[in-house]
């Protein structure tokens, strides 16, 4: 995913946590379908006191604060109308240094059809060498978004080293904790034979 998509989609979840608020509030409770079936399997109104939805309120403020701040960088990332629709973007209002680029690009009819086919993400690569000044401009807004990936791959690793299976592991076939977070294959033979063997006494 790339730094653009991952805006939309971070910026869009924090909106979403002001309105989930104000649904809780109003005890529409249709965007938390747990709390709907308690209080539909529930006889009194009791179930869901006053205090029970001032604390998942303010859980909802606290996760919307530490997701503003976590990812503010990303908020405040601008990305130019030209990079996502450099059809219809107003070439006049880009940076000076790239409006030849742009108006030579918004008559590429070529080019054109092969946007509306593979899209901005797959685009701006096949055209970087045509348009070099505007592919500097964008490449660094296509880069991958890090995630937890490895993270997470890595507590499933040990989870699994602490569960009842550690017994029953073959450790000398699984590998290393390091080597299961890696795509490196370690290449035994050669590491083994650049060792010379221990001699006799």
């Amino acid at each position: 995913m790339c730094l653009i998509k991952a805006k939309g989609i971070i910026m869009a979840f924090i909106s979403k946590l002001d309105f989930y608020k104000s649904c809780l509030l109003r005890l529409d409770l249709n965007q938390f379908p747990s709390l709907k079936a308690l209080k539909e399997n529930q006889t009194d109104d009791s179930c869901l006191s006053d205090t029970d939805l001032d604390c998942y309120s303010s859980h909802l403020q606290a996760l919307k604060e530490d997701m503003t701040i976590r990812f503010k960088d990303l908020k405040e990332l601008k990305i130019p109308e030209w990079v996502v629709n450099p059809f219809q973007a107003d070439a006049t209002n880009a940076d000076p240094n790239l409006v030849e680029e742009l108006i030579d690009l918004q008559n590429d009819i070529e080019g054109k059809v092969l946007f509306q086919q593979i899209g901005y993400e797959a685009f701006w690569p096949k055209e970087q060498d045509k348009y070099p000044h505007l592919w500097k401009k964008i490449k660094l807004l296509l880069l991958a978004f890090p995630s937890s990936y490895l993270v997470e791959k890595g507590f499933s690793v040990v989870l699994q080293l602490l569960t009842k299976q550690r017994n029953r592991l073959q450790i000398c076939k699984r590998g290393d904790l390091r080597l299961c977070l890696s795509n490196i294959e370690p290449d035994i033979i050669k590491l083994a034979s650049s060792h010379q063997a221990q001699g006799s006494h």
